[in-house]
């Protein structure tokens, strides 16, 4: 990613709609943050945020039955956004949307819907990066000849897969 894109991309986050629910404004007692850290420029702060969130891999761990409704399928945040509110606010953003959501094919497209749902329109919003894996994609040695075989099946399944996926898209933006 350029520096020119990298810059872009910090430009649009800021005039975002903020989703968080951190208020420095608080009585709650103070963290400790990095000093080190926030010494930097924020520009410079913006760059490190860039160049150590970007094309993260987070793995779909959705279930069908959550044990938390709230919570359902959020992926944790990486440690650096959870080091102090500052450093929260100033980078989750720019996790969201540099991470790449990884789905397999075989999960069950009423626990996507659910993610898809529960994360809120803001997250979605950031999301740029979606990526649905053919499942059982290990290493074979008869791999090649097998996928030779599947390719019908499989072009089948992706096309029912991201049929199922633009519908539940327009039906989340209707919703708003």
């Amino acid at each position: 990613m350029s520096s020119l894109t990298a810059i872009s991309i910090i430009g649009i986050m800021r005039h975002l709609a903020d989703f968080t629910k951190v208020d420095l404004n608080t009585n709650a007692p103070q963290q400790q943050c990095s000093t080190l850290l926030t010494l930097l420029p924020p520009e410079i702060r913006e760059r490190i945020y860039t160049y150590t969130l970007q094309d993260t891999i987070i793995p779909s761990t959705m279930h069908l039955y959550p044990l938390s409704k709230r919570r359902h399928g959020l992926p944790k945040p990486p440690p650096l956004c959870v080091c102090c509110k500052q450093l929260y606010l100033e980078s989750i953003k720019l996790h969201w949307s540099h991470s790449i959501f990884l789905f397999p094919t075989s999960t069950n497209l009423n626990a996507f819907n659910l993610w898809f749902t529960n994360i809120g329109r803001r997250r979605r919003e950031l999301i740029s990066n979606i990526y649905i894996q053919k499942s059982g994609l290990g290493y074979n040695k008869d791999r090649k000849r097998q996928e030779r075989r599947d390719l019908k099946e499989n072009a089948e399944t992706g096309r029912c897969w991201l049929e199922k996926f633009w519908e539940l898209m327009i039906m989340v933006d209707d919703r708003g």
